[in-house]
Protein backbone atom coordinates (compact mmCIF):
# COMPACT_ATOMS: atom_id res chain seq x y z
CA UNK A 1 0.00 0.00 0.00
CA UNK A 2 1.67 3.21 -0.97
CA UNK A 3 0.09 6.51 1.05
CA UNK A 4 1.51 10.10 0.38
CA UNK A 5 0.48 12.87 2.58
CA UNK A 6 0.63 16.28 0.59
CA UNK A 7 0.09 18.84 3.23
CA UNK A 8 0.92 19.58 6.69
CA UNK A 9 -2.85 19.62 7.45
CA UNK A 10 -4.50 16.57 8.58
CA UNK A 11 -7.62 18.38 7.25
CA UNK A 12 -5.76 18.97 4.23
CA UNK A 13 -4.37 16.24 2.80
CA UNK A 14 -4.31 14.17 -0.10
CA UNK A 15 -3.28 10.95 0.40
CA UNK A 16 -3.30 9.00 -2.76
CA UNK A 17 -3.23 5.15 -3.15
CA UNK A 18 -1.60 3.63 -5.83
CA UNK A 19 -2.33 -0.39 -4.19
CA UNK A 20 -3.74 -1.89 -2.09
CA UNK A 21 -2.94 -6.00 -1.59
CA UNK A 22 -5.90 -7.11 0.24
CA UNK A 23 -5.41 -11.04 -0.60
CA UNK A 24 -3.17 -11.32 2.73
CA UNK A 25 -5.68 -8.64 4.81
CA UNK A 26 -8.60 -9.31 6.32
CA UNK A 27 -11.20 -6.41 5.24
CA UNK A 28 -11.30 -5.10 9.16
CA UNK A 29 -7.29 -5.20 8.59
CA UNK A 30 -7.31 -3.35 5.79
CA UNK A 31 -9.99 -0.96 7.17
CA UNK A 32 -7.97 0.04 10.47
CA UNK A 33 -4.85 0.79 8.35
CA UNK A 34 -7.12 3.35 6.51
CA UNK A 35 -8.64 4.60 9.92
CA UNK A 36 -5.20 5.93 10.84
CA UNK A 37 -5.17 10.15 10.08
CA UNK A 38 -3.03 11.30 7.72
CA UNK A 39 0.20 12.34 9.49
CA UNK A 40 2.67 14.45 7.29
CA UNK A 41 6.70 14.02 7.25
CA UNK A 42 9.02 16.49 8.58
CA UNK A 43 11.94 13.97 9.15
CA UNK A 44 13.47 15.45 5.74
CA UNK A 45 12.91 18.90 6.88
CA UNK A 46 14.38 18.27 10.22
CA UNK A 47 17.33 16.31 8.48
CA UNK A 48 18.41 18.98 6.06
CA UNK A 49 18.45 21.98 8.95
CA UNK A 50 20.15 19.35 11.56
CA UNK A 51 22.38 18.61 8.71
CA UNK A 52 23.30 22.31 7.57
CA UNK A 53 24.32 22.61 11.83
CA UNK A 54 26.52 19.69 11.09
CA UNK A 55 28.38 21.41 8.04
CA UNK A 56 28.12 25.21 9.87
CA UNK A 57 29.64 23.82 13.44
CA UNK A 58 31.89 21.70 11.79
CA UNK A 59 33.46 24.45 9.31
CA UNK A 60 33.35 26.41 12.83
CA UNK A 61 35.66 23.90 14.52
CA UNK A 62 37.64 23.47 11.76
CA UNK A 63 38.46 27.09 11.75
CA UNK A 64 39.34 27.44 15.52
CA UNK A 65 41.28 24.13 15.00
CA UNK A 66 43.51 25.14 12.35
CA UNK A 67 44.19 28.46 13.82
CA UNK A 68 44.73 27.10 17.25
CA UNK A 69 46.62 24.33 17.07
CA UNK A 70 48.42 24.64 13.53
CA UNK A 71 49.02 27.98 13.36
CA UNK A 72 47.92 29.11 10.11
CA UNK A 73 47.38 33.20 9.94
CA UNK A 74 46.67 33.87 6.08
CA UNK A 75 43.86 31.41 4.63
CA UNK A 76 42.77 27.74 5.69
CA UNK A 77 45.41 24.66 6.21
CA UNK A 78 45.54 21.15 6.14
CA UNK A 79 44.36 21.16 9.53
CA UNK A 80 41.12 22.62 8.81
CA UNK A 81 40.33 20.35 5.84
CA UNK A 82 40.70 16.88 8.02
CA UNK A 83 39.20 18.53 10.74
CA UNK A 84 36.11 19.66 9.13
CA UNK A 85 35.84 15.98 7.42
CA UNK A 86 36.17 14.36 10.78
CA UNK A 87 33.58 16.65 12.46
CA UNK A 88 30.86 16.21 10.13
CA UNK A 89 31.23 12.64 9.81
CA UNK A 90 31.31 12.34 14.11
CA UNK A 91 28.37 15.85 14.25
CA UNK A 92 26.29 13.63 11.61
CA UNK A 93 25.52 11.07 13.76
CA UNK A 94 25.03 12.44 16.54
CA UNK A 95 22.07 14.45 14.28
CA UNK A 96 21.33 10.93 12.74
CA UNK A 97 20.49 10.16 16.26
CA UNK A 98 18.98 13.33 17.16
CA UNK A 99 17.05 12.82 13.68
CA UNK A 100 15.55 9.43 14.60
CA UNK A 101 15.06 10.26 18.39
CA UNK A 102 12.28 13.03 16.82
CA UNK A 103 10.44 10.39 14.33
CA UNK A 104 10.25 7.78 17.41
CA UNK A 105 8.23 10.54 19.09
CA UNK A 106 6.54 11.12 16.29
CA UNK A 107 5.54 7.98 15.14
CA UNK A 108 3.73 7.32 19.15
CA UNK A 109 2.09 10.82 18.45
CA UNK A 110 0.64 9.21 15.57
CA UNK A 111 -0.46 6.09 17.61
CA UNK A 112 -2.00 8.34 19.86
CA UNK A 113 -3.79 10.81 17.48
CA UNK A 114 -5.02 7.73 15.67
CA UNK A 115 -6.70 6.33 18.52
CA UNK A 116 -8.11 9.95 19.04
CA UNK A 117 -9.64 10.28 15.76
CA UNK A 118 -11.07 7.42 16.32
CA UNK A 119 -11.97 7.02 19.42
CA UNK A 120 -10.40 4.04 20.42
CA UNK A 121 -7.18 2.57 19.97
CA UNK A 122 -8.09 -1.09 19.07
CA UNK A 123 -8.32 -0.70 15.57
CA UNK A 124 -4.45 1.03 15.68
CA UNK A 125 -3.39 -1.88 17.77
CA UNK A 126 -4.86 -4.35 15.50
CA UNK A 127 -3.34 -2.79 12.08
CA UNK A 128 0.14 -2.83 14.04
CA UNK A 129 -0.16 -6.35 15.69
CA UNK A 130 -1.28 -7.44 11.58
CA UNK A 131 2.36 -5.47 10.85
CA UNK A 132 4.27 -7.17 13.13
CA UNK A 133 2.46 -10.35 12.47
CA UNK A 134 5.10 -12.36 14.53
CA UNK A 135 5.45 -13.44 18.16
CA UNK A 136 6.99 -10.73 20.50
CA UNK A 137 10.80 -9.99 20.35
CA UNK A 138 10.71 -11.49 16.33
CA UNK A 139 10.33 -8.92 13.45
CA UNK A 140 11.02 -10.06 10.32
CA UNK A 141 14.22 -8.93 8.54
CA UNK A 142 12.60 -6.72 6.08
CA UNK A 143 11.57 -4.03 8.39
CA UNK A 144 14.97 -3.14 8.95
CA UNK A 145 15.32 -1.43 6.13
CA UNK A 146 12.35 0.50 7.53
CA UNK A 147 14.07 2.23 10.66
CA UNK A 148 11.84 -0.73 12.71
CA UNK A 149 14.01 -2.39 15.20
CA UNK A 150 13.16 -4.78 17.87
CA UNK A 151 16.76 -5.10 19.18
CA UNK A 152 18.19 -3.46 22.11
CA UNK A 153 21.50 -1.73 22.52
CA UNK A 154 23.39 1.12 20.54
CA UNK A 155 21.63 0.61 16.85
CA UNK A 156 18.25 1.54 18.17
CA UNK A 157 19.25 4.85 18.60
CA UNK A 158 19.33 5.10 15.08
CA UNK A 159 15.91 3.03 14.48
CA UNK A 160 13.17 5.46 13.16
CA UNK A 161 10.22 3.87 14.52
CA UNK A 162 10.14 2.26 17.72
CA UNK A 163 9.45 -1.32 18.54
CA UNK A 164 5.82 -2.32 17.18
CA UNK A 165 5.62 -4.08 20.87
CA UNK A 166 6.43 -0.68 22.60
CA UNK A 167 3.88 0.91 20.32
CA UNK A 168 1.23 -1.56 20.97
CA UNK A 169 1.85 -0.92 24.58
CA UNK A 170 1.60 2.75 24.30
CA UNK A 171 -1.88 2.21 22.61
CA UNK A 172 -2.56 -0.01 25.27
CA UNK A 173 -1.91 2.17 28.54
CA UNK A 174 -4.16 4.95 26.49
CA UNK A 175 -7.08 2.96 27.58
Amino acid sequence: MSLITLSTTPSLSFVPVTRIPTSNHSPTSVQDRFKSPAVSSSTSIRGGIFNTFVVFLARIVGTIVDRAVFRTTRGVGPGYFVTVLVCQIVFGVLASIVVAWFSRRREFRADAGSAKYLGTPQPMMHALARLGGLPPGELPKTLSGFGITDKPGFMSLFATHPPIEARISALQALG
